[in-house]
C-alpha cells in the first residue's frame, strides 16, 4: 500500500519492506482485514499472511471469549480450578490482544507470530505443572502451536515449533515420571470433561485458523481464475468492438479445417475491408473511424449465422468463417443478404458518416487446401472487388 494514500506515517520513517501492514495506521489495518472488498489478486503472497494473520488474531480471540463463558458458565468447578483456570484464559487472552495491539502498530508479522507462540506455548507449559502435568488440558491446547506456525509463516517455522511442542510435551512427560510435583487443581470426577472441553476448544481454534487460511485462499483462487480469465478474453479479443482478434480468428480457422477435413464439407473465408476508411479517419478524426468500426462489427454480429465466426483481422479489415456452406453460389447470397439489410451509415456527434465496404471469398477446398492460401485467395479477391468498385465510380476511359 503507498503511505501517502493512507494517511501513514512519514514517507521518511523505517518501513518494514513487503509487508502489508507497515507505514499504515492501525484503524486503516483493522479495516483492510475486515473489509469484504478488497481485491486479493493485487496483494503479494506477505501481504495476503499479513492480512490472514490479524484474521487469525481476532478469531482466536473470539473463540477465547467463547471458552471463557463456556469456563465460568457450564462447567462445574472447585474455587481453586476457577481461580486458577480463568486467569490461564484471561492471560491467553491478554496475549492475544497485546499481540494484536502490536502487529496493528508495527506490522512485523513473522516477528508478532513468533512472540505470540512463544507467550502461549510459555503460558500453557506452565500451566500443565498447575493443572495436572500429562493430563492437564493445556497439553492438548498446545496442538494449536504448530497449527498456527504452519499456516502464519513458512514450512520452517511450523518444523520448528512442532519441534518445539513435542520437546515441552516430552519435558514434562520425563518430569512427572521423575518425581516433580504436579498440582492437580481439577476435581477427579470433572478430569474427563475437562479433557473433553479442552480437545473441543483446541479443535475450535484449530478450525479458526485453518477456516480463515482456506477461505482466504479460495477467495485468492477465484480472484486469480476471473484475472486469468480476463485476460484470456482480452489476449483472444479485439479492445475495441470485443469480437475476436486476428489470433483467434485464424486459430479458429485451423479448426474449422480440421473439421471440413475429416468431414468433406465445404466452408468459406471472406475478407471484408471497409472503403475509403483512411479518408473517414482524416476527415472526420479516430473518434468516428471508431464508431464506424464499432458499428460495423455489431452489424457482422448480427448479419451472419450463429454457426458462422467473425473477428477483426486488423485495421479496418475483418474475416468471416462460414461453415457449413454448398457451394461458391449459396455464399454469395449470404454476402448479398448482409449488404441488403444492414446500414452503411450513422451519425457521430451530429455528423452523418456513409461506408461502403469489399468483400473477397475463397471456398475450401475449391479456392485452396490450407488457411494462408485460402487467406490469399479471399484477400486477393477483396482486392479486386475494391479496384472493380473504384474503376466503376471513375467511370470510363475517354480514350
Amino acid at each position: 500500500m503507498a503511505t501517502d494514500k493512507q494517511g501513514a506515517r512519514p514517507l521518511h520513517a523505517v518501513q518494514d519492506l513487503g509487508l502489508l501492514y507497515s507505514g499504515v495506521r492501525p484503524a486503516d489495518r483493522l479495516g483492510s482485514a475486515l473489509s469484504a472488498s478488497y481485491d486479493p489478486v493485487g496483494e503479494s503472497s506477505e501481504d495476503h499472511r499479513d492480512r490472514l494473520f490479524l484474521q487469525v488474531l481476532l478469531s482466536l480471540a473470539l473463540n477465547i471469549l467463547a471458552l471463557i463463558a463456556v469456563f465460568y458458565f457450564l462447567l462445574p468447578l472447585s474455587e481453586s480450578g476457577r481461580e486458577r483456570g480463568g486467569l490461564l484464559l484471561w492471560v491467553v487472552l491478554g496475549i492475544t490482544a497485546a499481540i494484536t495491539a502490536l502487529f496493528l502498530r508495527f506490522g512485523r508479522r513473522i516477528l508478532c507470530v513468533n512472540l505470540l507462540l512463544l507467550m502461549l506455548g510459555g503460558v500453557l507449559f506452565g500451566a500443565s505443572f498447575i493443572l495436572g502435568g500429562v493430563m492437564s488440558p493445556t497439553m492438548i491446547f498446545m496442538l494449536a502451536i504448530p497449527v498456527l506456525a504452519a499456516t502464519l509463516m513458512n514450512s520452517r517455522w511450523a518444523f520448528f515449533w512442532v519441534a518445539m511442542t513435542i520437546g515441552a510435551w516430552l519435558l514434562i512427560l520425563v518430569l512427572e515420571y521423575s518425581g516433580v510435583e504436579m498440582t492437580r487443581v481439577t476435581q477427579v470426577a470433572n478430569v474427563g470433561i475437562v479433557q473433553i472441553i479442552a480437545l473441543l476448544g483446541t479443535v475450535l481454534v484449530v478450525m479458526a485458523v485453518l477456516g480463515s487460511y482456506v477461505s482466504a485462499t479460495n477467495r485468492l483462487r477465484t480472484a486469480m481464475e476471473q484475472k486469468n480469465e480476463r485476460l484470456d478474453y482480452l489476449a483472444s479479443h479485439d479492445s475495441l468492438t470485443s469480437i475476436p482478434n486476428r489470433r483467434t480468428f485464424f486459430e479458429h480457422a485451423k479448426q474449422c479445417l480440421q473439421r471440413s477435413t475429416r468431414s468433406n464439407n465445404r466452408f468459406a473465408l471472406l475478407v471484408i475491408d471497409l472503403n475509403d476508411f483512411k479518408q473517414i479517419n482524416d476527415r472526420l478524426g479516430h473518434k468516428t473511424g471508431d464508431a464506424v468500426l464499432l458499428q460495423f462489427a455489431r452489424r457482422l454480429g448480427a448479419g451472419f449465422r450463429e454457426t458462422d465466426f467473425i473477428g477483426r483481422l486488423g485495421g479496418d479489415e475483418f474475416g468471416v468463417l462460414l461453415e457449413p456452406v454448398d457451394n461458391a453460389g449459396n455464399v454469395r447470397k449470404l454476402i448479398e443478404r448482409f449488404r441488403a439489410d444492414g446500414p452503411n451509415g450513422l451519425e457521430v456527434d451530429g455528423i452523418p458518416v456513409q461506408y461502403d465496404f469489399a468483400v473477397g471469398t475463397a471456398v475450401y477446398p475449391e479456392n485452396g487446401n490450407t488457411i494462408l492460401a485460402l487467406y490469399e485467395a479471399a484477400d486477393a479477391a477483396m482486392y479486386q472487388s475494391k479496384n472493380e468498385l473504384e474503376f466503376a465510380k471513375s467511370g470510363p476511359d475517354p480514350d
